[in-house]
């Protein structure tokens, strides 16, 4: 009977991949899957076979850990870098419970781009529109200054994609987290307190699309500013 019913009903694509990876980012256990209402606006559950977005979450899991290869993290533990896009699926995958594969796959590529040699139309080649389109609506301009890139993103949060929002989400709580646990040497706490300004500023744009993920965001905001030895109060206010 056991057999039937998985047969019947796979195990969705977030369970196999959170079987195989470590996470950077911390995570709430996973609840029953009608626990808490969602916004509307973003389906939590695939419509077709979950199995056929397997190999494209593996895929794109391969992918970015050939494009990130000697790449780590700004903090001082040389934390390989592949372990951000693997957090921020994992978030959205166990927090979120989202299920839809090119979101999830999505969210393992969202830095390729940005960060390596790669191209959209590699990412549209290998992936399709859907994905490639996902990458390209979270990827900021490295030719612009960082305050700059910083800038646009707050004032296009609202208008990106509910999709894109949720990658965003996620992006932005495992940043927190690791500016929180491990920062830059070189950040004061001045610059760190500011982040999670400038974050929290970017994450306004983005709420009433995942009512979990917004929680999960506030929970990293807390701790980031308590972790702060100055009054995170009177830091949290620069702008």
């Amino acid at each position: 009977a056991l057999r039937h019913r998985l047969q019947e009903r796979p195990l969705p694509p977030y369970l196999l991949l959170t079987a195989h990876v470590k996470f950077c980012c911390p995570l709430r256990p996973l609840r029953p899957l009608l626990s808490k209402t969602r916004s509307s606006a973003v389906p939590r559950f695939i419509t077709h076979h979950p199995g056929e977005h397997i190999t494209t979450i593996f895929k794109a899991l391969r992918f970015a850990a050939e494009k990130h290869t000697g790449q780590y993290r700004k903090g001082g533990k040389k934390i390989p870098y592949i372990n951000h896009p693997i957090a921020v699926a994992t978030q959205l995958a166990t927090v979120g419970e989202i299920t839809d594969g090119d979101i999830l796959a999505a969210a393992l590529l969202h830095d390729t781009v940005e960060d390596t040699d790669t191209t959209l139309e590699e990412i549209e080649r290998e992936f399709g529109a859907v994905i490639a389109a996902l990458v390209a609506e979270v990827t900021d301009d490295p030719s612009l200054k960082s305050a700059e890139r910083k800038r646009i993103q707050e004032k296009e949060a609202p208008f990106k994609s509910p999709s894109a929002k949720l990658i965003r989400l996620a992006d932005k709580t495992c940043n927190v987290h690791d500016v929180t646990h491990t920062p830059p040497a070189h950040w004061p706490e001045e610059r760190r307190a500011e982040y999670f300004a400038w974050a929290g500023r970017v994450v306004a744009g983005l709420r009433g699309t995942n009512s979990a993920l917004e929680d999960a965001f506030d929970a990293s905001i807390v701790t980031g500013l308590a972790s702060l030895a100055t009054d995170p109060q009177a830091l949290a206010t620069n702008p």
